[in-house]
């Protein structure tokens, strides 16, 4: 079915339905803006006719504004009329036919291989979703079974007190036995003490590797501390005078090495949880890159989505915009027609207030 022309001497825009232009022109602006919004390739009915429009007002304005004119010519609406009507049949075009048009044809096949393309898309993206949400639950219950260790505070204080207590009578006897003043000896013995437990403890404990390896640092304050209280304890029991004071000092010594081999066994304990937290630590990381590789598949499909979307949407509005350039021809033709005259006379109304303002600039 073709198009039908109008032609301006058997159809005056008067006779067309005066409302239906007005709300062309508004539904043509707001279309293009929507349009323009989704940033489809296509140009829509709408658009072409508000392009058409805009360009036949500033072509009547600039006709206008060229000729200098104050008062409508009938020459000139005569010949904006006729090219206002002509622009509008160019606009006028065949019903969307694919079993007559092959390009038509070939439009309807993408137009059904991107409807199912975004239905299976919109399957994809659901189970995406679903996807995303159990890497969420897994990497939650990995984070809250990740909790790094900690040495134990308590243990580390009370052993360096008692491992300083043992070692201020032994400090004060056979260290600082040369001072004169028994006071400093007993202050110097005291913090000598306290930092022999300190190292001790803190090297045991205090450092280990979050890999569960032992370190330079225990190592020394394992083998540092045997040999340092072995030692004391050859100088306890080389002063005794008697079997009493003998015991006495192998008990300490046994004490010291007693409480460096709890240390020792506690530290051990914490390294084999380090192990476990560092591997829990990989677990965690596998965790995080699943997830984010989640996160990027759905960001894929959602943008392949959206692309399948516009595509679709591009095609109702071709048809649309081919349907409407059928049928609506007159409305169309009336519509060009009152925006060539409406810029012809903005360009009069143009024209008369330059030349008021010239002649009133004049007068001043």
């Amino acid at each position: 079915m073709q198009p039908q022309k109008i032609n301006s001497k058997t159809n005056s825009p008067a006779s067309l339905n005066g409302s239906y232009s007005e709300n062309l022109e508004s539904d043509s602006i707001k279309n293009a803006a929507d349009q323009q919004a989704t940033g489809s390739p296509e140009v829509s009915s709408p658009d072409v006719i508000l392009t058409m429009r805009t360009g036949l007002f500033n072509h009547g304005r600039t006709r206008a504004m060229q000729s200098g004119v104050f008062t409508p010519s009938s020459k000139d609406i005569e010949d904006l009329t006729a090219h206002g009507e002509a622009m509008a049949n160019e606009v006028a075009c065949d019903l969307f036919d694919e079993e007559k048009y092959e390009h038509d044809r070939l439009r309807k096949l993408e137009f059904e291989e991107e409807k199912q393309n975004r239905q299976e898309l919109k399957q994809a993206i659901t189970h995406s979703r679903a996807d995303i949400r159990e890497r969420e639950d897994d990497l939650a219950r990995a984070n809250s079974a990740a909790s790094k260790p900690v040495p134990p505070t308590l243990l580390m204080v009370t052993a360096g007190f008692v491992l300083a207590i043992t070692v201020v009578p032994t400090m004060h006897d056979f260290i600082y036995i040369t001072l004169s003043d028994d006071l400093l000896n007993w202050f110097l013995s005291l913090v000598s003490a306290c930092l022999i437990g300190l190292f001790v403890t803190t090297s045991i404990l205090g450092d280990i590797d979050s890999t569960g390896k032992r370190t330079s640092a225990s190592w020394l304050g394992l083998i540092g501390g045997v040999v340092m209280f072995v030692g004391f304890g050859i100088l306890r029991i080389a002063k005794a005078a008697d079997w009493g004071e003998i015991l006495f000092a192998s008990a300490l010594t046994i004490v010291e090495l007693g409480i460096i081999g709890l240390l020792e066994w506690r530290a051990a304990a914490l390294r084999d949880a380090y192990r476990d937290w560092s591997a829990k630590q990989a677990e965690v990381a596998g965790k995080k890159a699943l997830l984010e590789a989640a996160n990027a598949n759905h960001a894929r499909l959602e943008n392949l989505f959206n692309r399948s979307q516009k595509a679709i949407i591009t095609h109702i509005n071709l048809v649309e915009s081919r349907s409407i350039r059928h049928f609506n021809i007159a409305a169309i033709v009336a519509a060009a027609k009152k925006s060539i005259l409406d810029g012809y006379n903005a360009g009069i109304a143009f024209n008369r207030g330059r030349a008021f303002g010239a002649g009133q600039s004049t007068n001043n």
